[in-house]
């Protein structure tokens, strides 16, 4: 083997390591922005929400609340769901437990993150005070570290077949 070869070889390894151990940083550091920006995307949608059934009542969430992306739950002061967009009321145990539903009771506004057995993963729930005391849920899926690298498999491979 030549001394060019052995140098090429090294090289090539080299290249490779490099860029596997900076695409796991990059998609760290993507990850994260993106977990940011999803739970702030939630946290807007819940406090514009929240203003619109504040001015037209159930009737905005029976008429405008279908979405692929976002699930929609308003609940009693009680813990009582009055509305799911995505299951139905009188199937839903109440809420009054759930870490964002009693935040919100107390203070106006709560947020967590855990898992969802009614969208099967792991969402993002911010909830708001409604001005009759009853609170709207808004809530939506968090990205996975393994969704993020799906969707940015294809990019990934451009480059390094570039490199």
């Amino acid at each position: 083997m030549s001394m060019t070869h052995k140098i090429f070889k090294n090289m090539f390894f080299m290249t490779i390591t490099i860029f596997l151990v900076s695409s796991v940083l990059l998609i760290g550091v993507m990850y994260g922005y993106f977990s940011r920006q999803r739970r702030s995307e939630l946290r807007a949608e819940a406090q514009w929400l929240a203003a619109a059934v504040n001015a037209d009542g159930m009737t905005f969430l029976e008429t405008g609340a279908k979405s692929e992306e976002i699930r929609l739950t308003h609940v009693a002061a009680d813990g009582t769901v009055l509305f799911d967009s995505a299951a139905d009321p009188a199937a839903l145990d109440s809420h009054a437990g759930r870490p964002e539903i009693a935040q919100a009771l107390a203070s106006g506004y709560g947020e967590s993150v855990r898992h969802s057995a009614t969208m099967n993963g792991r969402a993002i729930y911010c909830a708001v005070r409604l001005a009759d005391g009853s609170v709207l849920r808004v809530s939506g899926m968090q990205y996975t570290m393994s969704s993020l690298i799906v969707n940015m498999f294809t990019q990934i491979v451009l480059t390094l077949v570039a490199a």
